[in-house]
């Protein structure tokens, strides 16, 4: 099949970019020829060496294919942006209307604060299989009216690779700025968090070294919103630090040969969780919650405000004495089965979906 693909890609964020590597690598394996939308198609070409175009060509590329892969990530939100859902639910909804077999697939919903998000998000993707990354997706999605929806995992938890690196005296830690939704769901002014709050993130974050022996490694996540911030707390503390912008490529060794991952960035959790380490994920939305949900021997949540910065110390030293647990992904081994097949069947979604 001629499948086109529609996520978050070409913009500087390595979870949404792992997301499309694992899912692009898994539709090859299974024999489809995929053209990639992308913010920009030059930067995803040389990330992905795999056939991308612009965003702007979505409604021509979508009529020339036989499906639409949708996903995965948070698109289906109004929290970073008040067009958001808009934004992304246009190619979905171009499918429909094109008659073209939609499949959303490692998809994260909600939240959907504003009026009309949900009815936006059921006719892009009511008549699509829709399998969805975690249960207050499921819940938000079915109650926008998406029938068929499943529950699944999140792309790079069913279809990343295990990083199996000795772990090192080092926490990794990924930090983000504060989120507050706009207008445009692309590229704005990015909002800076509070000298008050970076001072807390110093001090935690000094006490977990003190505490622990280990070294802070920051790893931005999104290099051109991250790195500000982790320069900002790291020029606060007075332990060993070291600020690093990896690469797609090395981004997985970095946080998993870490020993401990302090993970606001959500996929720096999932790396953690993939290599076994312990997590303390520092919760800003729902999703990141989740993952402490569906990993709990492995991954500890806490606010990602001042007061959970504050037991973020005893919330590392409580789940590095947990120690590996190789069985910790067992509890949704099922889902993670059942997200690589609903890709595997994609060449037999109905077209009467469409």
């Amino acid at each position: 099949m001629r499948v086109v693909v529609s996520g978050w890609v070409g913009a500087s964020n390595l979870g949404d970019e792992l997301i499309h590597r694992v899912l692009l690598r898994q539709l090859h394996a299974d024999g489809h020829e995929t053209i990639s939308l992308s913010v920009r198609p030059e930067v995803s070409r040389s990330l992905h060496g795999t056939e991308c175009v612009s965003i702007r060509r979505a409604p021509f590329e979508i009529t020339q294919s036989d499906a639409l892969v949708f996903g995965g990530g948070g698109l289906l939100q109004d929290e970073t942006s008040a067009f958001n859902v808009a934004y992304h639910s246009s190619r979905p909804a171009i499918a429909r209307m094109t008659r073209r077999p939609t499949l959303a697939v490692g998809l994260g919903v909600g939240p959907l604060r504003r009026r009309g998000s949900s009815r936006l998000s059921w006719l892009a993707l009511g008549h699509a299989e829709v399998c969805v990354r975690d249960r207050a997706s499921l819940l938000l999605a079915r109650e926008a009216g998406l029938r068929s929806t499943t529950l699944g995992v999140d792309l790079v938890l069913a279809l990343g690779t295990r990083v199996d690196s000795p772990p090192t005296d080092r926490t990794a830690v990924s930090l983000r700025p504060p989120v507050r939704g706009g207008v445009r769901p692309t590229a704005g002014r990015v909002p800076f968090p509070e000298p008050s709050w970076l001072d807390a993130a110093a001090r935690a974050l000094d006490d977990v070294a003190a505490r622990t022996g280990f070294s802070t490694s920051f790893v931005a996540m999104d290099d051109e919103r991250d790195t500000a911030v982790h320069r900002a707390v790291a020029a606060r503390m007075t332990s060993p630090t070291e600020v690093l912008a990896p690469s797609l490529d090395d981004v997985a060794d970095l946080i998993g040969s870490a020993g401990l991952v302090i993970g606001q960035r959500f996929h720096a959790g999932v790396l953690g969780v993939l290599a076994r380490r312990p997590v303390v994920a520092l919760s800003y939305s729902h999703k990141v919650g989740a993952l402490a949900e569906d990993v709990p021997d492995l991954v500890a949540a806490i606010g990602a405000d001042e007061a959970g910065l504050r037991a973020l110390p005893d919330s590392a030293v409580a789940v590095l004495a947990r120690g590996p647990v190789d069985t910790a992904l067992d509890a949704i081994d099922d889902r993670r089965r059942h997200t690589i097949q609903v890709i595997r069947d994609l060449a037999a979604v109905d077209s009467r979906s469409a």
